[in-house]
């Protein structure tokens, strides 16, 4: 299940939660991933509060507080003052690699990605089946804030499994061309802890080797 309501997205799989939320500047903040919470018409408790605003840093101009560079962001752009590595670079028209890229809109519908199919490429399916039910995806486009070049944020939910996968899109709509040199199809950014990492990488004939930290 995806609800949006007051700017705030929040899925739920059986057993987690997954919250993002939508800064009037258009930013996109991360706000939970964790054990499965209610769902709530005030998430105050899990914003970044900012009573003044941080030294030497770059603020936004939709608050003279708020810096990218100390809230955790569901995607960071390069030359917006969020100085910790982009999981994108891209040049732009302009020769730069500065992008900003805000919330336009978004769609959240049953099912798999829907573009699935036209890409060719291996996708997560439930159980092996392409069944719908308990399957739940959301598409958020942002838009660069000087060039008409989109990015979709996409995420798909499997409630049984208690999986979510992640892939972004990026779309060029305007007539030069852009250059891209790094996309990432996820960024988690969450407060610093005591994490366990598993990954699941391999080789030929090796696959699926179990890597912890």
């Amino acid at each position: 299940m995806i609800v949006f309501e007051n700017n705030i997205f929040h899925a739920q799989t059986t057993n987690t939660s997954y919250i993002i939320r939508v800064l009037d500047g258009g930013y996109l903040e991360h706000l939970y991933y964790g054990k499965k919470i209610k769902l709530t018409k005030n998430y105050e408790a899990l914003f970044e509060k900012f009573a003044t605003g941080y030294g030497n840093s770059i603020v936004t101009p939709e608050d003279s507080r708020l810096t990218l560079d100390n809230i955790c962001l569901e995607y960071s752009f390069a030359g917006t003052g969020d100085f910790r590595h982009s999981p994108l670079s891209l040049q732009m028209p302009d020769s730069s690699f500065s992008n900003n890229f805000l919330y336009e809109s978004h769609k959240i519908y049953e099912g798999v990605y829907e573009e699935n199919e036209k890409t060719n490429m291996p996708y997560a399916r439930e159980n092996g089946h392409i069944d719908k039910k308990g399957i739940f995806t959301l598409d958020i486009t942002l838009k660069d804030s000087v060039y008409p070049i989109y990015l979709h944020l996409i995420y798909t939910f499997f409630s049984q499994s208690d999986v979510m996968t992640r892939r972004i899109k990026l779309e060029n709509h305007c007539n030069q061309q852009i250059v891209l040199t790094k996309a990432m199809s996820v960024m988690l950014d969450i407060p610093y802890n005591d994490y366990d990492m598993h990954t699941f990488d391999g080789i030929w004939i090796r696959e699926r080797h179990k890597n912890s930290k």
